[in-house]
């Protein structure tokens, strides 16, 4: 996918822009078109900007500060002033003796997710602000109007927020099992076929490029005209070549497969401690062997639209665990976490040996410094989870969670089938529409 496809990965390829900029060098591999088949008319990279002047980069370290003081200081304003985290600007719009916060109408000046906003870009920050006024403007106060919900709007349990979470969950499964097989349909081929182009390319390189390609002695082409294919061929292994790196400069296939192999007997193992017989040893096998297949198809989705169709994948392997482990909850939500988790952390390292490859440096190195940070990220990852629990409720105001609500609704629904009132109507209709249009997004963000 970085050799022969040159993939963009935007977020890799805008890191190591990054990195060269305070650097201050050029980029060992700037980003150039794919390899590929001339015929097959696909689009050319876009080429990143060349490093800034030093004007610019003074320009730009001194709005970093000041963003930074800024979103410091708002942060440290809240812990003293906490109505400073939750403004009840909307109050003021409100019918009389009616407070809109109760609803969850409240502004937070929050610079980070204005920062996120920026990252994830127009189209990703509408649909988020649509599925908020569809969501509390209309679904939460018509559940409570109706009497379809017996608890605060706020509550997730038996609120406004419990009940929407349910049609949340029908848009998500119906748009996301839709557009994974959109992507198998539409990429999984092309893999099939490049794989198997990797695979003749491989051969040439390793016997006699020049012999390989080539025509036969009594062949009509002379050495210096030879047909368009074989050119094209020629010409695309020895860039192919070029842009490969050196086996030294390699990671081991041994390091691949037997990494591969004692993770998963690792993973096996510490799941079956954690949850003791809960979970059969084959069905967390199964987990590890569907996140490398999804990992995959992450992979590539995440390589030509810089968007990660992890969500889509936990669904799915949760919908097929219901099947293969009914009426256990823990199997479920355990299941699609390694696939989700799988598929995720591909995607990132991806994303890092696009970068290490336009800046110039080792795989092998990356390699282990991944390993590293991996076996640092353990620890870190629980003090920090730790800590957090042990300062906020979780879930809680500052910290609701949605996403473990919809993961727990998910399993229970699978598991037990039960909803709330009058919500299936509204996960059917929602869910139709929403997986109407999933195929269409696939092939306009492809």
């Amino acid at each position: 996918m970085l050799l022969q496809e040159r993939l963009p990965f935007p977020s890799g390829s805008a890191t190591a822009q990054l990195v060269s900029l305070l650097h201050r060098t050029p980029l060992k591999r700037p980003p150039t078109a794919a390899i590929h088949d001339s015929r097959e008319g696909d689009d050319e990279a876009v080429a990143l900007p060349e490093t800034s002047s030093q004007h610019d980069v003074d320009t730009s370290w001194v709005i970093l500060i000041i963003s930074l003081g800024i979103s410091c200081g708002v942060t440290l304003l809240s812990f003293v002033v906490p109505v400073v985290y939750a403004l009840p600007l909307f109050d003021l719009f409100a019918p009389k003796g009616c407070s809109l916060t109760r609803w969850g109408w409240w502004f937070t000046p929050s610079f980070s997710y204005i920062g996120q906003g920026m990252i994830m870009g127009l189209s990703t920050s509408f649909h988020m602000v649509l599925g908020a006024i569809v969501g509390w403007a209309v679904l939460s106060p018509l559940a409570h109007a109706m009497n379809w919900t017996t608890g605060e709007p706020l509550d997730a349990e038996n609120g406004g927020r419990g009940w929407m979470l349910w049609v949340a969950l029908a848009v998500m499964c119906s748009e996301s099992v839709i557009s994974v097989l959109a992507l198998m349909m539409s990429s999984g081929g092309k893999d099939l076929v490049n794989w198997g182009r990797g695979i003749e390319r491989r051969i040439a390189l390793n016997t006699n490029v020049n012999e390989a390609l080539l025509p036969p002695r009594n062949s009509p082409h002379p050495p210096d005209s030879l047909p368009t294919d074989d050119a094209d061929a020629r010409s695309d292994i020895s860039q192919v070549e070029e842009d490969d790196e050196p086996p030294e400069r390699k990671t081991s296939m041994n390091w691949v497969v037997g990494g591969l192999i004692v993770s998963s007997i690792v993973g096996v193992a510490s799941v079956a401690g954690a949850v003791g017989p809960i979970i059969p040893a084959w069905a967390t096998l199964l987990a590890f062997i569907l996140a490398s297949l999804f990992s995959v198809l992450a992979v590539r989705a995440l390589g030509e639209t810089d968007l990660n169709p992890v969500s889509g994948v936990a669904k799915i392997s949760q919908l097929l665990y219901g099947v293969l482990q009914p009426g256990n909850v823990v199997a479920n939500l355990v299941a699609g976490a390694i696939t989700e988790s799988g598929a995720m952390q591909a995607g990132e390292l991806m994303q890092d040996y696009k970068t290490g490859y336009m800046v110039g440096v080792s795989p092998w190195n990356q390699f282990r410094g991944q390993l590293l940070g991996s076996f640092l990220g353990i620890g870190f990852t629980v003090m920090g989870y730790t800590m957090y629990r042990s300062t906020y409720t979780i879930p809680g105001p500052e910290f609701p969670a949605p996403i473990s609500a919809i993961w727990i609704n998910l399993a229970r629904l699978i598991n037990y089938g039960t909803l709330p009132d009058a919500v299936t109507s509204f996960m059917i209709f929602f869910g139709v529409v929403f997986g109407r249009l999933a195929p269409q997004e696939v092939k306009t963000l492809s």
